[in-house]
């Protein structure tokens, strides 16, 4: 599957795999997402030196480049962005609503989602990254 770098270009998601990743699926207009983006953020920078990679997916209409690098100024997010404005993702993993969040271990698979919001404390789900960084 292929998604767009926020300068237009094509990658595959799955170059990715081979490092534990966080798969976040979103959108500027999403309030939950405009919630969990802090933690996000937080796990990347305490996560990263373990091997980690969140990579957030926004699932905005296409022309949206704008908005994504506003919403990633104002909320400071350094991980890796990228764009799905045909919502391909969402389709693929059977979202249907957002944000979604899936745990990738380092060979692809993957090991929990979360529906709604990630937050903060979550034993299960910070557990579950633990198991994937080791």
């Amino acid at each position: 599957m292929e998604v767009l770098t926020l300068t237009g270009d094509t990658i595959a998601l799955g170059s990715f795999w081979g490092d534990p990743m966080i798969l976040n699926l979103w959108a500027t207009w999403c309030g939950p997402c405009r919630e969990e983006t802090p933690y996000l953020q937080t796990l990347h920078e305490t996560y990263s030196e373990w091997g980690l990679r969140v990579v957030g997916v926004s699932q905005d209409a296409p022309g949206s480049g704008s908005a994504i690098r506003a919403f990633m100024e104002e909320f400071g997010v350094t991980y890796t962005m990228l764009a799905d404005p045909e919502m391909v993702a969402a389709d693929r993993y059977g979202v249907i609503g957002l944000p979604a969040t899936f745990l990738v271990d380092r060979e692809g698979i993957i090991r929990q989602v979360v529906m709604g919001a990630a937050t903060p404390g979550s034993e299960p789900f910070e557990s579950t990254i633990r198991s994937i960084v080791q």
